[in-house]
């Protein structure tokens, strides 16, 4: 365009164009290279002059100018071009670290998500494990024969096995949130208010209670509780209860039983004791009518049956002892006589191979009953 002229001579405007392009797509060294290089066929158009028609003809002041305004463009082209170099390496070293920092928080937060997962899993197992084990706890809690509760320190209570239900009729939705002054300690308010203080002092508990059923009945119960307190929680006191109706009714028979049995044993013992009482009434009965006309001797013979009937009659009221409740009376004793007579007893109803070694010691009264 410039050796031709271009359209109306207006080539020169074309090739001011040239050192934006050339400096934008070839960088500031490259640029100024190939900007220089566009200046040799002006300068030769100008020196050689061909007189060919194609050839444009410049006049030298227009080429001063042209040159003048062709280095100033080139001039502020390479500087445009610079300083948008230097902002696009600025760029690019923000847009590597960017990245450099984006890979940095993506490993990061795959890490991150890999460590979540992973707890995930794991908190996952040990729900199915904690679920599991309250299944299981929950079951034995359920089966186990023995009545389980918990309650507050104000005796309301909050969890109950379904046991209750099974003994008493009530269920475990009418339990909860009533007070076990009503269940365990009815009529009993000072026994209620004891047992919350035992509990508070020591800790925990243990003893006997009566509980009456839904349908009136009165059963007892051994119970034994502890006071538990969870960090940041009010104490509350977990218990168990067992019913031990039957166990004392058996033992009350047992204990009968067990009376009845000593009696027989002593019986046996005894026996001989009375048949020898009896002999001697009977044998100062018949001295008694052979000395009917002696008063003297007589009145000596009564006096042994009257001995005799007492021992007797200290014998029977022995056996009503051991075998019933009696009302019975204390009198002043010396011990060393009660024991000697009970020794009679014992030595009657043991084994002769067995030694009975006695020594007494004192002959100091006290107030007892004697039969006792």
């Amino acid at each position: 365009l410039y050796l031709s002229g271009g359209l109306d001579g207006s080539a020169g405007l074309f090739c001011f164009s040239y050192p934006l392009i050339v400096y934008y797509m070839l960088g500031t060294v490259i640029g100024s290279v190939a900007s220089g290089f566009m200046l040799v066929p002006c300068i030769a158009l100008w020196v050689i002059q061909p007189a060919s028609d194609f050839f444009a003809v410049y006049s030298t002041n227009f080429l001063i100018r042209f040159i003048g305004a062709y280095c100033v463009i080139c001039f502020f082209s390479y500087l445009f071009e610079r300083t948008r170099q230097a902002h696009q390496n600025e760029l690019n070293g923000i847009n590597i670290s960017l990245k450099s920092l984006v890979k940095q928080r993506t490993e990061e937060l795959i890490t991150v998500n890999r460590m979540l997962e992973a707890d995930i899993k794991k908190r996952k197992a040990t729900e199915v494990i904690l679920k599991e084990s309250e299944q299981k706890y929950r079951s034995i809690v359920e089966n186990i024969s023995d009545l389980l509760y918990v309650h507050d320190m104000s005796g309301r209570i909050i969890e109950t096995n379904i046991q209750f239900k099974d003994h008493f009729g009530y269920s475990r939705e009418e339990l909860i949130g009533q007070n076990i002054e009503t269940l365990f300690f009815e009529n009993e308010p000072d026994n209620f208010k004891r047992y919350l203080d035992r509990t508070k002092e020591h800790l925990g508990d243990e003893g006997l209670f009566h509980i009456r059923t839904k349908t009136g009945q009165q059963l007892t119960f051994e119970y034994k509780n502890k006071l538990v307190a969870d960090l940041g929680e009010k104490p509350v006191a977990h218990g168990f209860a067992r019913d031990v109706t039957e166990k004392r009714d058996l033992e009350k028979k047992l204990l009968r039983a067990e009376k009845m049995e000593a009696i027989g044993t002593l019986a046996g013992g005894i026996a001989h004791d009375f048949n020898n009482i009896l002999t001697s009434i009977l044998s100062f009965s018949e001295l008694a009518k052979l000395h009917k006309h002696d008063p003297k001797e007589i009145e000596k013979d009564i006096h042994q049956i009257m001995i005799g009937a007492q021992k007797a009659a200290d014998l029977v009221q022995q056996i009503l002892t051991v075998s019933r409740k009696t009302t019975h009376r204390k009198e002043a004793i010396r011990l060393d006589l009660i024991v000697e007579e009970t020794l009679k007893l014992l030595r009657a109803s043991i084994p002769a191979t067995i030694e009975i070694d006695y020594r007494a010691r004192t002959q100091s009264n006290v107030m007892a009953d004697p039969s006792k």
